[in-house]
């Protein structure tokens, strides 16, 4: 149906902004036509600016920093009337419009449609001003309008089955009864035909079900991922991995409810009073039998519930436990082995295990004694159909016919009762995870709703603090105490100290991830809290002291979300020595790093591939500022080579602030920072005599006043290593290239 004719977007061109391309057109269009207030269409344009829009996910990166609500439809039949929609002809190619009675109506009545486009992007409604605090209430009425044809479906499957026990009755009845057997062939092919409609409806449902929740699923993760990538690094640092791994888990405890047996048995509960109504109409008073059955199941699973909460407390907190000691197995295997305390950290598992191995085996018994009540319920109520109908015959109220069809009757009112009965615990949790994801999605995040952005300087900029103050939750002493200097722009700057003395921790502040309690930092004379903070880090370069690869392509991983050409990419693999590894790479930049194998144990050991990939990185894009924790962790001679020159080709080009305790490196810098114990000690140039004496004996002293070799550096090479272990504990993360 909808696609753009090439003389049409040729003409449409000649209205896009001067310097924009067709994508950032249409996505500040879209906040145009949606009439936002005057701050964020502002800060929008600022973030087309700054950052760009060069693809439909970079669109998706904008819409939800604005918090803006959007949805994709595969078809019209999802996308509603008067929404404002984006057909998505091809992944640079996009028009505006929106639908009335079916027909896309475009924005820009030149606009000639013709093809069927590949999906549909709906916006909801304008940005939203706070958190939903139902969220996932409200992403489940969304699906508000497919719950009229599930149950028109699963009434007439219900109907199908109500006539399968008749079928039965009238074979047994008046085919067997009344010697009627030329009647047998019409009943079986009836009977055929209803099996196969029934099949067919149950199989539709089920693939309804499953559609349902794997996009329940998938929209809670996506969302649940989002917002940890949204939180604060601060908020990040004092959540374990496992409690993270838990949260995105949570969309499967959601959506579990609708797959499988269980929302079959959802939605055919309605129904259980035709089947109710049947065997009232074949036996009279032996409805009372099916009623009974179902109230022993509800008073059963009330009871369930209640008995089984203390015990699901209890699982989930040694459960927890158990999976943190696996975690850190897994990320400390290697210092666990060689340390000597292998033997104690064993006992601590085995206490675990044993209590995770304990609750779970209770928390089984009891779901199993209620599974077998459960099933005691459903065969009593049979035999007691079948006993009492016995009398009924003998009292001739009752047909043979009609009792085997009573008994057919009552497994369908047991059947879903018993499959819902067994759930409940499952209902119980499901309350539960959506009350916690809930909460997680309306906990504040890092500037959320907030659209406060100064623009960034397009040169090296310069930075001034003052008193600045910073103290991590649980800790007596700050980690930075009334720190104050100030950075020229395009200036070099190295920061030492001992370690424990705040040099990460002042890198992190620098990349505006940990907010300061005191005092102020300002670039070019601008507070950081007046830029916005992914802008701030996506326009910098932030480098941790131990920095781990994701898994992209090295193409994605060097350009990192800016504008590099191709040939500078492998420039700068081949300037930090990677030539050779690249050439043995049959995909080039396409190879994704984690199919990148070490060649040796010497590789593995020494990350060379991944000090490739590092390096490499900070030298394809013109950074207007670096910062960089320990950039040479190992002090390999060629790392501090590859070092030493991009410092002297960014010299008054950058401004480049990195921390080291290795004293050549310390002296390629224009200013040192001395830091101790949080404090600034020393701040400013190193002398030239200094320098010469740094470079003869490695024992300087800095500048206008005397300093001991442990205030300033250096350190010998082993406890250079573990400085740089103990920094890292400091921060407990490395800071991620924003």
């Amino acid at each position: 149906m909808n696609s753009v004719k090439t003389s049409s977007r040729a003409e449409s061109s000649d209205s896009l902004e001067e310097g924009k391309n067709h994508l950032e057109t249409v996505s500040l269009s879209v906040l145009k036509q949606l009439e936002v207030n005057a701050n964020i269409q502002l800060f929008a344009n600022q973030w087309v600016d700054e950052n760009g829009i060069e693809s439909i996910d970079d669109m998706f990166a904008m819409f939800d920093r604005l918090a803006l609500p959007y949805r994709l439809a595969a078809n019209v039949d999802e996308v509603g009337e008067h929404k404002l929609v984006l057909l998505v002809l091809s992944e640079n190619d996009l028009v505006v419009g929106h639908f009335e009675s079916k027909q896309f109506m475009a924005s820009d009545s030149n606009e000639d449609i013709t093809d069927v486009p590949q999906f549909y992007i709906v916006i909801d409604g304008p940005p939203l001003e706070k958190a939903s605090p139902d969220w996932v209430g409200e992403r489940l009425h969304a699906f508000r309008p497919i719950i009229p044809k599930l149950l028109l479906v699963s009434f007439v499957t219900n109907l199908f089955a109500l006539a399968v026990p008749f079928i039965t009755m009238s074979i047994y009845d008046h085919v067997i009864g009344g010697d009627a057997g030329h009647e047998l062939q019409g009943i079986a092919i009836g009977a055929v035909l209803l099996f196969v409609m029934m099949g067919w409806l149950r199989t539709l449902r089920s693939r309804v079900f499953a559609s349902v929740s794997n996009r329940v699923s998938r929209e809670i993760s996506q969302s649940l991922v989002q917002r940890l990538l949204k939180n604060s690094y601060a908020q990040n640092q004092q959540t374990t991995s496992s409690s993270q791994q838990n949260q995105v888990m949570l969309s499967e405890r959601i959506s579990g409810v609708l797959s499988g047996p269980l929302g079959n048995a959802l939605f055919d509960l309605p129904f259980i009073v035709i089947f109710v109504l049947a065997i009232g109409l074949l036996g009279g008073w032996l409805v009372l039998v099916p009623i009974v059955s179902l109230i022993l199941y509800y008073l059963f699973a009330k009871r369930s519930i209640r008995s089984s909460s203390k015990c699901s407390m209890q699982s989930t907190v040694a459960g927890t436990n158990r999976q943190n000691m696996t975690n850190e197995l897994s990320s400390k295997l290697a210092f666990i082995r060689s340390s000597g305390f292998s033997r104690h950290w064993i006992q601590r598992f085995k206490k675990a295990n044993l209590l995770a191995s304990t609750v779970t085996f209770n928390q089984s018994v009891l779901q199993s004694r209620y599974t077998s009540i459960y099933y005691f319920i459903g065969v009593g109520s049979t035999l007691a159909i079948m006993g009492l109908g016995i009398g009924l015959i003998f009292e001739q109220v009752m047909t043979p016919g009609g009792l085997i069809a009573s008994m057919m009757l009552i497994s369908k009112v047991t059947g879903p009762a018993q499959v819902l009965a067994n759930s409940a615990m499952r209902f119980n949790s499901f309350n539960q995870s959506k009350l916690q994801v809930n909460r997680i999605l309306s906990q504040p995040s890092e500037r959320e709703f907030s659209y406060q952005h100064h623009p960034l300087p397009t040169v090296a900029p310069s930075l001034k603090l003052e008193q600045v103050t910073l103290r991590y939750p649980k800790q007596s002493r700050p980690a930075l105490n009334g720190v104050g200097f100030e950075i020229e722009a395009g200036e070099i700057v190295a920061i030492t100290g001992p370690s424990g003395s705040g040099k990460s921790t002042l890198i992190e502040v620098l990349s505006g991830l940990q907010p300061i309690q005191n005092g102020m930092v300002e670039l070019d004379g601008v507070n950081l809290v007046q830029y916005d903070p992914q802008l701030y880090r996506h326009w910098c370069f932030i480098r941790a002291a131990y920095p781990d690869l994701l898994t992209l392509s090295i193409r994605e991983w060097l350009s990192d979300g800016h504008k590099v050409n191709e040939k500078r990419m492998v420039t700068a693999i081949e300037m930090v020595g990677g030539k050779g590894w690249f050439a043995t790479l049959p995909n080039g930049l396409d190879t994704s790093i984690s199919s990148i194998q070490p060649d040796s144990v010497f590789d593995m050991l020494s990350g060379s591939v991944a000090q490739i990939l590092i390096d490499a990185k900070a030298l394809v894009y013109d950074y207007s500022m670096f910062l960089m924790d320990n950039p040479v962790p190992d002090a390999h001679p060629n790392a501090k080579r590859i070092f030493a020159e991009f410092v002297r080709s960014k010299k008054g080009k950058a401004t480049v602030i990195y921390t080291s305790h290795d004293p050549d490196l310390i002296k390629l810098a224009d200013k040192v920072v001395v830091l101790n114990e949080g404090a600034v000690v020393y701040a400013g140039p190193l002398e030239a005599e200094q320098s010469t004496d740094l470079q003869a004996s490695q024992e300087p002293q800095l500048s206008e006043q005397p300093l001991s070799q442990e205030q300033v550096l250096p350190q010998e090479p082993t406890a250079q290593k573990n400085a740089a272990q103990q920094e890292q504990s400091e921060s407990k993360q490395g800071v991620a290239n924003g």
